[in-house]
């Protein structure tokens, strides 16, 4: 096997967890001052989120993509979930929106780029 190596006289894996534990630490300070969760991936099959009665707000480092805040109704967890003004997706969650439907079912189907389709029900 591999001998540990030791750095500043600690082992290479405490280092390691107190590197990785700093830069989490990081990146929540970050999302916190930029009013950011974690982005939401819609997973294949049926999801259970609330829309934020917020208006969506621009993507800043994707044009063309707004992101709405969500609570994942699964795990209670609020997410970010970055939606392109151009699909079907947004059109139908702006629908739903519309009529006051905020908690929604968003069936997912495929995983490429060519095959994936989503249908929104209200719940």
């Amino acid at each position: 096997m591999y001998d540990t190596i030791n750095i500043y006289g600690d082992n290479m894996a405490s280092w390691i967890d107190e590197e990785l534990e700093q830069i989490e630490n990081r990146r929540k300070e970050i999302m916190e001052e930029k009013d950011m969760r974690p982005f939401f991936k819609l997973k294949v099959g049926e999801n259970l989120i609330e829309i934020s009665k917020e208006k969506p707000r621009d993507n800043p480092r994707f044009a063309g993509r707004k992101i709405f805040r969500i609570k994942n109704l699964e795990d209670g967890q609020e997410y970010d979930l970055s939606v392109s003004v151009n699909s079907n997706l947004y059109r139908e969650i702006l629908r739903q929106l519309k009529n006051g439907k905020t908690k929604l079912r968003i069936v997912r189907v495929g995983l490429g780029k060519n095959d994936t389709r989503y249908t929104v029900l209200s719940e």
